[in-house]
Parts: C-alpha cells; sequence; structure tokens
C-alpha cells in the first residue's frame, strides 16, 4: 500500500507500513534530566500526564545549558542583505503595569516612517 502524497505522515491503515516509515530517535546520549522529561510529556493518558505547571518546574529546565557556537546561515544571511533587513530592539521584560515599554517604544521608532500615525502608536500604549 502506497503513501498519498497529501495523507498526514503517520497516519495508515496498516500498523507494520506505519512503523516502516517512523523514524525512530534516541536519546541515550541525552541527559538523565531530560530523558525524564521527555518521557513524562510522552505520557498516553492526559490525566497522568505531567501538567504545564510541573512541566515549567521540572529539574531539566533548572540545569544551565552550555553555549555552542552556531554555524553559519548563508541563506538568511541571503535574505536579509536582500531585503535591506536591520535589527530591531527586543521587547523588554513584561512591566508590573503589564506593559512592554520597550516594545512599544520600538513600535513608534517602526511606525513613525509608515503610514500610521502617532495616535496609533499612542493607543498601543
Amino acid at each position: 500500500m502506497s503513501q498519498n502524497r497529501d495523507d498526514p505522515p503517520l497516519q495508515s491503515r496498516a500498523k507494520s507500513a506505519l512503523l516502516l516509515r517512523m523514524k525512530v530517535y534516541s536519546f541515550a546520549d541525552a541527559s538523565p534530566d531530560f530523558q525524564d522529561l521527555i518521557s513524562q510529556l510522552l505520557v498516553k493518558n492526559p490525566a497522568t500526564r505531567l501538567t504545564w505547571k510541573a512541566m515549567c518546574e521540572h529539574p531539566f529546565w533548572q540545569t544551565p545549558l552550555s553555549q555552542r557556537p552556531m554555524p553559519p546561515e548563508p541563506m538568511l544571511d541571503a535574505f536579509i542583505k536582500r531585503h535591506g533587513l536591520r535589527p530591531v530592539a527586543q521587547p523588554a521584560a513584561v512591566q508590573p503595569n503589564g506593559q512592554l515599554e520597550a516594545h512599544v517604544k520600538a513600535a513608534q521608532v517602526s511606525y513613525s516612517n509608515s503610514n500610521l500615525s502617532q495616535a496609533h502608536v499612542k493607543a498601543a500604549r
């Protein structure tokens, strides 16, 4: 039985065909905390699966990740150059009043050269 191009990748009438198409990933080299996190997230029964709160508090997230140099991204670099894009300031942490002050300031700068009026920017505050 061949798979139609429009079929979802993990759907099949025959279990054996489905198993042949599945990629198997090994986490043998992963840390014990990561293995535990993944195993708890993959519990089939949602009543016993790891909750959102427990996932956020899982020991895996408490371990600092090592910094690794990123490989070059020539396609991304070419896209940025072709479209004349420039870095934009990232939003700051959410302020106690719930506003992203740095985001609003960045929006003011971004929209100052556009068709939108300053009234639109002020309304975003």
